[in-house]
């Protein structure tokens, strides 16, 4: 293979990120969109962590992501998708499971399980922080799945800005769903680059077709 057509080979190839709890939700609509705006180009794909994506981000590994706003700093640019509201995930006995919403004041009487990652982490208690509350942590998981099983178990009330469609843990035991009130709760997702590129380029084609048609959950 000769050296020009290997650049061109680069050249045509697009990398796109997604924060692990989002993408089962908007990488595989992302692709579809991609692949639509930029025919014969290989679109490369990846789930992960938020310090994960923000280290590729910057490494030019990926050349977009898709995330909550977290952890990013001013040198990235970011094109707002939506925003979405935490919910409490309650078995259906709780003594919350009745009420159409809740606030963040009202969760701190009752045990609650938290994402184990850290900037997830540190944004929920910071949201608790912010208006002087003080959280009782159960238990941190790793995964949203295990969440939703504890909860569901009653070990605990979850709060997840993600919400897979089904009131059923793995274990087929019953959810139930409670939006939290606190608008200053609401969480932005964010299409994340390092640079802003120009419209007819590889990247800010993808930028703009993403921007334009990806609508987040």
């Amino acid at each position: 293979q000769s050296r020009s057509s290997a650049a061109s080979d680069v050249y045509k190839r697009q990398s796109l990120g997604c924060f692990t709890d989002l993408a089962p939700f908007l990488l595989t609509p992302a692709l579809k969109i991609l692949r639509s705006a930029l025919p014969g180009v290989q679109i490369d794909f990846r789930a992960d962590p938020f310090d994960t994506l923000i280290s590729a981000l910057t490494k030019s590994e990926l050349d977009l992501a898709i995330s909550y706003d977290l952890g990013l700093d001013s040198s990235f640019n970011r094109h707002e998708l939506g925003r979405i509201a935490p919910h409490a995930l309650l078995a259906p006995d709780h003594p919350l499971a009745r009420q159409t919403s809740v606030t963040l004041a009202k969760l701190t009487e009752h045990p609650l399980i938290l994402s184990q990652e850290g900037l997830s982490l540190q944004h929920m208690l910071s949201l608790f922080k912010s208006k002087g509350l003080m959280p009782r942590v159960a238990c941190r998981t790793a995964s949203l799945e295990l969440s939703r099983s504890l909860a569901a178990n009653g070990e605990g009330v979850a709060i997840s800005y993600s919400l897979p469609p089904g009131r059923l843990s793995y274990d087929g035991k019953p959810l139930v769903i409670v939006p939290i009130s606190d608008p200053e709760a609401e969480e932005p997702i964010v299409l994340v680059s390092h640079i802003q590129a120009p419209t007819d380029t590889l990247i800010g084609t993808a930028q703009a077709a993403l921007a334009d048609q990806l609508m987040a959950m």
